[in-house]
């Protein structure tokens, strides 16, 4: 009883301590190695093409394949000002939609959109309406008044 709680507590307080000595363990290694430097994303006119598509990754410590746009990882900027118009055509080069059946899962990660943040533009129509999909082997103009 009493001798139960005490050996009960001892092993909760050394499982502590060992969780402890692995975490100081693991922050303790030099991460100054790890990783790419970082690139400057290539620069976009506000008339422009975005191709939308796998990219390979090689990098120091990771190789993998993810989405971008033109191929490049980072993706591009696009610089605009105030009074432009922003003219994107958006192609969508995956090759198909995925058919998910589970709902409750990310859904058609294959489709794509352009949306902007920070920016006082209408979503009406093909702006920067957010409920627009582009869907493998499609594409659209969006035409952005900023």
């Amino acid at each position: 009883s009493m001798g139960t709680i005490r050996i009960a507590s001892m092993i909760g307080a050394l499982r502590l301590i060992s969780t402890l000595i692995v975490i100081t363990v693991v922050c303790a290694v030099d991460t100054s190695s790890i990783g790419a430097p970082f690139e400057q994303p290539s620069e976009l006119s506000n008339n422009c093409t975005l191709s939308f598509g796998v990219v390979d990754y090689f990098g120091p410590s990771a190789n993998f394949s993810t989405r971008s746009y033109n191929g490049l990882f980072p993706s591009p900027t696009i610089r605009a000002k105030a009074g432009d118009t922003l003219t994107v055509n958006m192609i969508n080069t995956l090759k198909d939609i995925d058919n998910t059946v589970d709902h409750n899962s990310y859904q058609l990660p294959n489709s794509t959109n352009l949306h902007t943040h920070g920016l006082h533009v209408s979503a009406a129509g093909d702006s920067d309406n957010v409920f627009i999909e582009i869907d493998p082997g499609e594409s659209l103009l969006y035409t952005i008044e900023i």
